[in-house]
């Protein structure tokens, strides 16, 4: 003879809520014999209380019923409290489940400072299932993380959990990043006609911008004339216009920002924010084919007064540059690796 646990036998309807099935029939059979062991009859909860029937330690028996088509399979013990404690016999009998199951399509992803484990980790960011993303991860120095994902619920929504017990890859990135000046100009330079003319030109090295991630950032400042003539400021690079928005401000002071980020081999992507004093700043995003880095480029802020010369004047300009160490791809799965200068995956874990 041989032991079976108490197990609870019970339904899931659509709604997702457990039944419990008092007074069910549920049939039992020793497969590794392939011995009928009859019927046993839920009581008043839905259980059927653990026993012994015929058969040996380690024999598998089998639960059915014929209103049901599932069936769950339990080890005989030598004793009952051996099959009440063996982790392989499940609690719960669940005969039918006519619920629709709900899935996450979204995580989230941590990192953890595999150099300094008492560093508070960091959420990069979502991801929705199908979706590759990337994030820029630079750093002055070389660093070790380990990315861990972890979903939200059905609704989209954060959910509690440990990331110590979170199986995350590990992956580093190079150092160099940081920030340093380009270049700057301190000099008044006014329209002296009425044709495009370039106010300022800087030129960003060759090899500067190298690598996925590399970012460029320039700041024009400047004054308008007190009239209400049209003004239009521009932005190129090496020639190729990227940026033009047309003003009347009179006597005002405005502002450009200029964002280039180099993405990967094949492409760039700018991004521009013109503000002038008392009036809502325009923004613009231009992606385009990349910009060959490798020789000397241009950055040239150009300006249109066609009524009057003297309408606009840039008074001053600084760009920034950081060093990106490439981009930490994801996608639902968690890491999938980090891109280097190329934009290809150098690490893929």
């Amino acid at each position: 003879m041989a032991y079976f646990r108490t197990i609870n036998v019970c339904r899931i309807d659509a709604n997702g809520f457990r039944l419990l099935l008092a007074g069910t029939s549920i049939n039992a059979t020793n497969i590794s014999t392939a011995t009928s062991l009859g019927s046993f009859t839920t009581d008043g909860v839905g259980d059927i209380l653990g026993q012994s029937v015929t058969g040996s330690d380690g024999d598998v028996i089998e639960f059915s019923s014929v209103s049901y088509s599932k069936v769950l399979r339990h080890f005989l013990r030598d004793t009952l409290a051996n099959a009440s404690t063996d982790s392989r016999n499940a609690v719960t009998f669940v005969v039918e489940d006519l619920s629709t199951p709900a899935f996450s399509d979204t995580i989230e992803v941590h990192l953890t400072d595999d150099n300094d484990t008492k560093a508070t980790p960091i959420l990069v960011g979502a991801v929705k299932q199908g979706v590759r993303q990337s994030f820029f991860m630079p750093s002055s120095v070389p660093k070790n993380f380990t990315a861990r994902p972890v979903a939200r619920d059905v609704n989209g929504k954060q959910t509690s959990h440990n990331l110590a017990l979170v199986t995350g890859s590990s992956f580093s990135i190079p150092g160099g990043g940081g920030t340093r000046l380009l270049f700057d100009n301190y000099s008044d330079a006014t329209t002296s006609g009425t044709a495009l003319e370039t106010l300022y030109r800087d030129v960003i090295d060759a090899g500067t911008v190298s690598g996925s991630g590399d970012l460029v950032e320039i700041n024009y400042s400047g004054v308008t004339a007190a009239n209400a003539n049209s003004k239009t400021i521009s932005w190129e690079i090496a020639g190729v216009p990227q940026f033009s928005s047309a003003t009347v401000a009179n006597n005002k002071s405005w502002k450009l920002c200029v964002s280039i980020q180099k993405v990967d081999a094949t492409a760039t992507r700018y991004d521009f924010k013109f503000s002038v004093d008392g009036s809502s700043p325009v923004v613009s995003y231009v992606s385009s084919a990349d910009a060959d880095f490798s020789i000397d480029l241009n950055a040239d802020l150009r300006a249109t007064t066609p009524t009057a010369a003297g309408d606009i004047t840039v008074k001053k300009n600084d760009a920034k540059f950081w060093k990106g160490s490439g981009m930490l791809l994801v996608d639902e799965t968690g890491l999938i690796g980090l891109t280097d200068e190329t934009g290809t995956i150098s690490l893929t874990l």
